[in-house]
């Protein structure tokens, strides 16, 4: 009887090209901003902003105050909201609350765990971005507040290694998001 050490040669590039055709099968999560596919759209005609969202993502019901609208992934495990806002909390003067004030008050509330906080931009407004965990959840946020008014959006994330597997796909969200109108106005 000869030896089969002829077969093994020649079973492994099978095996390598079978692999690397089934991995091209799946569907992989929206993780690099520059997908060729084209990311769909959003416009918010009461906060007069919009963005754009991952291929094969969808937006929740609209809500009857049309301040924003979820974005949800495919999966229905992550949970983006971008949204307009009145800015209505006065700090100790009696003015508007700044953006620094709006981040205060958030990071204060109960159970809420800041990971990591930086300044940032938002459609050219300075902007905050805030990802904290809260009842097991971990949230990335980015708000931009004006005296009357402001914008953000957030996802809600499993956990930080999902946070980490979608992160891209919210930058390319942020950076999309276009402000028509004055925050002030």
């Amino acid at each position: 009887m000869k030896p089969q050490k002829a077969i093994i040669p020649f079973i492994f590039p099978i095996l390598v090209l079978t692999v690397i055709f089934l991995a091209g099968c799946f569907d992989y999560p929206d993780t690099l901003p520059n997908t060729k596919e084209q990311w769909p759209g959003y416009k918010n005609s009461r906060y007069e902003f919009e963005l754009q969202y991952p291929p094969r993502w969808e937006l929740g019901e609209a809500p009857a105050n049309n301040d924003g609208r979820e974005i949800i992934s495919p999966d229905k495990t992550i949970y983006c909201h971008a949204y307009g806002f009145n800015n209505s909390l006065t700090n100790k003067q009696g003015q508007p609350q700044s953006l620094d004030e709006f981040i205060q008050w958030l990071t204060e509330q109960p159970g809420l765990k800041v990971i990591q906080q930086e300044n940032t931009q938002l459609a050219g407004y300075e902007a905050r971005e805030i990802i904290f965990a809260q009842e097991g959840k971990v949230t990335q946020a980015v708000y931009i507040l004006g005296q009357i008014s402001g914008r953000g959006l957030s996802c809600a994330y499993d956990d930080l290694k999902q946070w980490e597997m979608y992160r891209q796909s919210f930058e390319k969200m942020k950076t999309s998001f276009k402000v028509s109108a004055s925050l002030d106005k």
